[in-house]
């Protein structure tokens, strides 16, 4: 081979390595709901995950959270359930490892609403009492079809698997208190409570957008917004963001008016709509991150499952009369997705 071959032959090797390389290097998962750039050397920082601690300073104290997960009060929320989550907030060595673990407690009845958890996956195993489980997947590929509901009776020692961002609950059909851990992969996994961030957003979504797209009427949608909407997480740190760490506070609701030529961008895992406030006809594009990234429509997944979520659920989620739950579920549920 001539030396002019050869050095061709080692210059497209050389690329093919380094583009294999640089095909390897992908951006990390967030660690918050979104992470905005900024120019000012001199601003706040907020990066994604916490600052290492100086290996030298470390004590055995970082790596502790002394007991607090279990708590001996009465459980007083409307749900009827309470969670303790430890992640980096307040265990600074769970920093950069990937996990966070919650202790749940249930009262007899008490539910842990339909949510997701934009960043993390769930491993929930059950030490006390009876919980009924279940976990909604994204719309089906025809936009006719129900979203399926795979669900489970929960005793001691049984194991549940809820993927990241799928919408899930947890019920206790028992006659006593039911206890429960949940493991997830990530520091910061977040929580949507849809109910919650639904309608108890800060601003409020336009009404007459939540009634067109749960099927309902416009004053029922301002009566919702009306209600006191809580959360049951004690411990948690967080388009409609996530739930905040006040479990009393609203989910900040970050909305514009965009005309040709605006850019809106809607982070992973975030609740967003869109609605045509013209007299005519808007086009967008969207791009995405992925290959496949899939949808969650809120009000198909929530209310037109295949089986369906138990209305009392559901009724007790939504502080509504379990009448109307059962007739929003008899309601024909569609996507607008080919």
């Amino acid at each position: 081979m001539k030396k002019s071959g050869i050095c061709q032959f080692m210059l497209f090797f050389t690329i093919v390595v380094f583009s294999s390389l640089l095909a390897d290097a992908y951006d990390p998962d967030p660690l918050q709901d979104f992470c905005i750039a900024v120019n000012d050397t001199k601003a706040a920082v907020f990066v994604n995950g916490k600052i290492c601690k100086d290996p030298k300073t470390v004590t055995a104290d970082d790596f502790y959270y002394p007991g607090g997960v279990s708590f001996p009060k009465p459980i007083t929320n409307p749900l009827g359930s309470r969670i303790t989550l430890v992640y980096d907030e307040i265990l600074s060595g769970l920093n950069t490892q990937g996990v966070a673990i919650a202790y749940l407690e249930f009262a007899p009845d008490g539910l842990n609403p339909p949510h997701e958890h934009p960043r993390g996956s769930e491993i929930f195993l059950v030490l006390e009492g009876t919980l009924y489980a279940g976990l909604i997947t994204s719309n089906p590929p025809n936009p006719n079809d129900k979203n399926p509901l795979f669900s489970k009776i929960l005793n001691p020692g049984d194991v549940f698997v809820f993927p990241r961002g799928m919408t899930h609950f947890q019920h206790n059909i028992g006659k006593t208190k039911a206890v429960a851990i949940a493991a997830f992969n990530s520091q910061n996994p977040g929580v949507m409570t849809i109910g919650k961030s639904i309608f108890g957003s800060e601003p409020s979504v336009p009404p007459e957008i939540l009634a067109k797209a749960f099927q309902v009427d416009q004053k029922l949608v301002e009566h919702l917004q009306s209600l006191t909407w809580t959360g049951n997480i004690l411990i948690w740190y967080g388009l409609i963001t996530s739930n905040p760490p006040n479990p009393n506070d609203k989910n900040p609701l970050f909305s514009k008016i965009l005309n040709p030529g605006d850019v809106f961008v809607f982070p992973r895992g975030m609740t967003h709509f869109q609605h045509n406030i013209g007299k005519t006809k808007a086009v967008a594009i969207a791009a995405f991150n992925s290959q496949n990234p899939g949808v969650m429509t809120i009000g198909k997944s929530i209310f037109g499952s295949e089986p369906s979520v138990p209305p009392e659920i559901l009724a007790k989620a939504f502080q509504v009369d379990q009448k109307l739950v059962e007739h929003l579920q008899s309601l024909t549920w569609t996507g607008n997705v080919n």
